[in-house]
């Protein structure tokens, strides 16, 4: 009886810890200040390309820059930008998106 009430007792522990660090248990209080979002609008350049069988955003960013070295994470975060609502590890064939393009500095 005693492991039983000792197990119940770590679950409950456990259980409640495991929930407040997921969720958290008290929304924030409102402190009276407004957050405005300011959106800054950046301007990507970019080309239209209509993705072939075996094209990926690394591949086709990589065609349309041949000279550069860009940093994969930039790559994905630019067409996401350029592209929302699209999920770069699943462009369709015949599709066109717009790929980021990046001028030598």
């Amino acid at each position: 009886m005693k492991k039983l009430i000792i197990i119940s007792i770590l679950g409950l522990v456990g259980w409640t810890s495991y929930s407040d660090m997921t969720e958290g248990v008290l929304p924030s209080a409102d402190t009276g200040q407004r957050k405005t979002d300011v959106t800054q609008t950046v301007t990507i350049p970019y080309k239209n390309y209509q993705v072939a069988p075996g094209d990926t955003v690394l591949s086709v960013v990589e065609k349309l820059n041949p000279n550069d070295t860009i940093a994969i994470q930039r790559m994905v975060n630019d067409f996401n930008k350029l592209n929302p609502n699209t999920d770069p590890n699943h462009i369709r064939i015949g599709r066109s998106y717009a790929f980021p393009i990046y001028k030598n500095k």
